[in-house]
């Protein structure tokens, strides 16, 4: 992973077991549907074990994920802003940077630069305008992270993203509350048709425009397969556009072979279905 993330032999043990239980149920499938067989090997597996370090690292550093998740969101959508792959590394920047190999600040130059700028999540795209700008060119991506995690002074051990539902002074089983609530939403969720649940999940997003679906992940309620075929989609097709959720209605609607208007269309009428179905179970506080 270009060093992004540090893993003992304990961690790279898991993650081989991870990957290799993976692929035995994926072979078992395989052997059974003809849609489930594998073109491509090593692609395969690269996105597998891709996906379980993820899974690894968003349990370890829940903060670090959240921040990283929002800066490729930032990246993808502001036209202002840009990210593409240098030599297998990802490299973030403005848009008249792109393509450009990514500057190597001195330690105490970028710690200056992240000091003057505003330091609120809801201004990201100014500081992220100003970060380059300054620089004079663009980042590596896992340095822009760290900038940002420090900018925004995450520290690993926080709580979850499941924990962050609820405010920091919850009151005792507030947590437990949350994850029942959770796990009834998401039950409702597989009784939607497909596309009004893809039309839902793939726009689900939490505040500062974060991935909704990983609540889910977090509190244990579906694994990542599991979600993957609630979307009618294969493990290694949602690991793809992981990154990049939650997806515009454009994106949406080109997935699910539709128009703008039909995805909304299906969002409201999955939106409407579960807020009859959820009516008689209260929402917990605050």
């Amino acid at each position: 992973m270009r060093g992004e993330w540090r893993i003992d032999s304990h961690d790279a043990e898991d993650v081989v077991s991870g990957v290799v239980l993976m692929m035995i149920r994926k072979l078992r499938a395989a052997l059974i549907l003809e849609e489930e067989s594998l073109q491509n090997l090593e692609a395969y597996v690269t996105t597998v074990t891709r996906n379980v370090l993820r899974d690894l690292v968003r349990a370890r550093s829940p903060g670090r994920m959240r921040v990283r998740s929002r800066l490729r969101y930032l990246l993808a959508h502001d036209r202002r802003l840009a990210l593409w792959n240098c030599d297998g590394v990802a490299v973030a920047g403005l848009s008249s940077q792109l393509d450009r190999d990514p500057v190597n600040p001195e330690t105490e130059n970028l710690a200056a630069a992240i000091r003057n700028l505003p330091a609120s999540p809801d201004r990201a795209p100014d500081a992220l305008i100003r970060l380059f700008a300054q620089l004079g060119g663009p980042l590596r991506f896992i340095t822009l992270v760290s900038a940002f995690v420090e900018l925004w002074g995450v520290r690993d051990g926080e709580s979850s993203n499941i924990e962050a539902v609820a405010d920091e002074n919850d009151r005792p089983g507030q947590r437990l509350e949350w994850r029942q609530y959770l796990d009834l939403l998401w039950r409702e969720l597989l009784g939607l048709p497909v596309r009004q649940r893809s039309a839902l999940l793939l726009n689900l997003r939490m505040p500062h425009s974060e991935n909704a679906i990983a609540l889910f992940i977090a509190a244990g309620i579906a694994r990542f397969e599991e979600i993957a075929e609630a979307l009618g989609m294969l493990p290694p097709q949602l690991a793809a556009i992981w990154d990049e959720l939650p997806l515009d209605d454009e994106t949406i609607a080109s997935s699910l072979g539709g128009s703008r208007q039909q995805v909304i269309n299906l969002r409201k009428a999955a939106r409407e279905r579960l807020a009859r179905r959820m009516a008689a179970h209260s929402r917990p506080g605050p």
